[in-house]
């Protein structure tokens, strides 16, 4: 591609980048308003779906050992990762302090919630006196693992596609 090629100048490219940073200064404050609610939102949704996912492996733990519970436990954390990952993408002009927190919180709190289920299921296998104790910890990376690869392969692939040929 040559210099004739390039239909934008530095100048013009300067003052696009100007007025997308100055866009979200200049939105009416019930829309920023709504913005943050819908981020909240956004949030509350991740935090109460970690909670009902984490409800529902209790039975997987319960009755599958190894190999097929972590393959449970990573497809459907990578589902939700998925879909959390989708939601925060189409939020519009989120804030790098927000996406600090959606991508430190939700995270911490999803192995934190996956590591106590881990020890109620536990806890039930033993007074029902079943043979299936699981390591809470292993648990808990392969469901944060498999949560937060959606993002990290989203950001792999547009810094791939963002880099100079």
């Amino acid at each position: 591609m040559n210099e004739k090629d390039n239909l934008w100048t530095d100048d013009d490219i300067e003052k696009t980048l100007r007025i997308i940073e100055n866009a979200q200064e200049r939105k009416p404050r019930e829309i920023r308003f709504i913005d943050k609610a819908v981020y909240w939102g956004v949030l509350i949704v991740a935090i109460i779906g970690n909670i009902i996912l984490s409800i529902i492996l209790i039975p997987f733990m319960l009755v599958l050992k190894h190999f097929v519970l972590y393959m449970i436990i990573f497809v459907l954390a990578f589902v939700f990762g998925l879909f959390f990952d989708l939601l925060l993408r189409e939020i519009e002009q989120l804030d790098q302090p927000h996406r600090v927190i959606a991508g430190l919180f939700i995270p911490a709190l999803a192995i934190i919630n996956v590591f106590y289920m881990t020890q109620f299921s536990n806890y039930l296998t033993a007074t029902i006196r079943l043979n299936n104790v699981h390591n809470p910890l292993l648990i808990g990376i392969v469901y944060t693992t498999a949560f937060v690869m959606p993002y990290l392969f989203y950001k792999m692939t547009k810094r791939s596609m963002m880099a100079p040929a």
